[in-house]
């Protein structure tokens, strides 16, 4: 029926916009509606709490002297 159709489209889409790392939990999933409360139920974080930590993390961070930049601005922008 349509609402099959529309599902497996919706899940093809996200299956398709995640990287490439998630996509095998991502095609465990029976219907887009799973597949997009598996996502948020990974990512989704509580943006106060997220917020402060997130702060925490970049007043910590310090280059060292030797590492080279290029490691610096990679750990950087994994935060």
């Amino acid at each position: 029926d349509d609402w099959d159709a529309n599902d497996n489209k919706a899940l093809v889409m996200l299956i398709l916009a995640v990287h490439p790392d998630l996509t095998m939990s991502v095609t465990s999933c029976d219907t887009a509606p799973d597949a997009w409360a598996h996502l948020a139920g990974r990512f989704d974080r509580d943006t106060g709490n997220m917020s402060i930590a997130l702060f925490r993390s970049l007043t910590n961070l310090r280059y060292n002297d030797g590492d080279g930049l290029q490691l610096h601005l990679d750990e950087f922008h994994q935060r």
